[in-house]
């Protein structure tokens, strides 16, 4: 029986494009191959007064509405703002009226069967009051922890200044989770792909009453076994460019180990400074963004994929893509990457922010027979984890 779901996110592409927005333009293909009707609400860049009115257009060969919250910057230009300016933004981005009257109007004129609420963050959390007044089935995926903290990354025992502000101290995560609380209606239930990012939030007191199902990511294709011999020792990391994924272990891996080349792809913030460290480094390359082909290309050359991030990661799409490719993955033991990685079967872990822990699990690896059982158990665990599969899981839970 064909449905009508309707995604709601807080961004969406060209200007954003990350899990969050990866994830609704996969499924929201799935759905639409397997004949369910499905539109996106979403918000664009405030510029101009216009900007608060509703557009209709196609991204992906998804009908998607797009509209600015009245606030004083949108949530493109926000992360460009001062403290006090994120902090205003914030404050009522929780509680914006025009965002929940938009969103309501919206819904009203759609009429889904399904609301599918991922992030909140630019769209408000109070539009989940507007969801509870509607004849429809409302699920909720957690991709991050902006719910729980306004820099969207929680404290961990990692003791690096790029994961340790005031923004994510106990004095700020403690009023903050409690407004995120009274504003917040439950949905029918809570899904994520990690069950840690799902614990998390119950620990915070999010969600206590409301089911919630662990509904792993999934592939789209997955790669014939190589018949790769040799070691290269080479290590590849692909996704954003930021702080935070933990790129400067890499740095210090390579200074500590020069039999590894470190490649690295993708684009962000961070990417000035990792381009001046590796022009430093001659076992570091920074390829900044590649085309598919060119990365596949990499991922041919490469012993293993790295995933050195320094906060709690939900379900990174990069290990699912890695193991999809024959890839193994040597990942930071940290959020939910140690549910995806099987040490010594499909990859490694090591201690989050250590260069040290880093080479041993490397060096752990560094041997012909037991790189190629992993790279057939990280096929195996690929195949096991499809986009189809994960689809047909979903549906489940919106019929259910």
């Amino acid at each position: 029986m064909s449905m009508d779901i309707c995604f709601i996110n807080g961004s969406f592409p060209p200007q954003i494009n990350g899990g969050a927005e990866n994830y609704i333009i996969r499924t929201a293909n799935e759905l639409m191959s397997r004949g369910h009707n499905v539109t996106v609400i979403t918000t664009k860049p405030l510029k101009k007064v216009d900007d608060i009115s509703i557009e209709k257009t196609k991204i992906e060969g998804i009908t998607t509405f797009k509209f600015s919250p009245i606030n004083i910057s949108s949530r493109y230009s926000f992360p460009e703002k001062s403290t006090i300016e994120q902090t205003i933004w914030r404050c009522f981005d929780l509680i914006n009226p025009h965002s929940a009257f938009v969103v309501k109007k919206l819904l009203s004129k759609i009429d889904p069967d399904v609301i599918h609420t991922n992030n909140l963050i630019g769209i408000s959390s109070i539009i989940t009051k507007a969801l509870k007044q509607l004849d429809a089935k409302h699920v909720h995926t957690l991709h991050d922890y902006n719910l729980i903290c306004p820099s969207g990354s929680p404290r961990t025992d990692v003791d690096r200044d790029c994961v340790r502000s005031f923004l994510n101290s106990e004095i700020v995560l403690r009023p903050f989770s409690r407004i995120q609380q009274s504003v917040l209606e439950s949905p029918d239930i809570v899904t994520a792909p990690s069950q840690h990012i799902i614990d998390t939030h119950l620990n915070r007191g999010f969600f206590c009453s409301t089911p919630t199902s662990c509904l792993p990511l999934g592939v789209t294709t997955t790669k014939q076994i190589s018949t790769k011999q040799e070691l290269s020792y080479r290590a590849l990391f692909v996704g954003r460019i930021t702080e935070r994924k933990g790129l400067d272990v890499l740095f210090e891996a390579a200074e500590r180990d020069r039999k590894y080349q470190f490649d690295i792809c993708g684009d962000g913030t961070y990417g000035e400074r990792v381009k001046e460290r590796s022009a430093k480094h001659s076992n570091v390359k920074y390829h900044g963004y590649v085309s598919s082909e060119r990365l596949a290309r990499l991922r041919d050359k490469a012993d293993t994929a790295v995933v050195p991030s320094l906060w709690m990661e939900n379900s990174p799409l990069t290990i699912y893509e890695s193991f999809a490719n024959g890839l193994p993955v040597v990942g930071s033991n940290i959020g939910g990457i140690p549910e995806l990685i099987s040490p010594g079967t499909n990859g490694e872990l090591f201690t989050p922010g250590n260069a040290k822990s880093l080479i041993n699990s490397l060096d752990s690896m560094m041997d012909q027979q037991k790189l190629a059982n992993m790279r057939k158990e990280a096929i195996h665990w690929a195949e096991n984890h499809t986009m189809e599969k994960h689809v047909n899981s979903l549906t489940k839970i919106y019929t259910k």
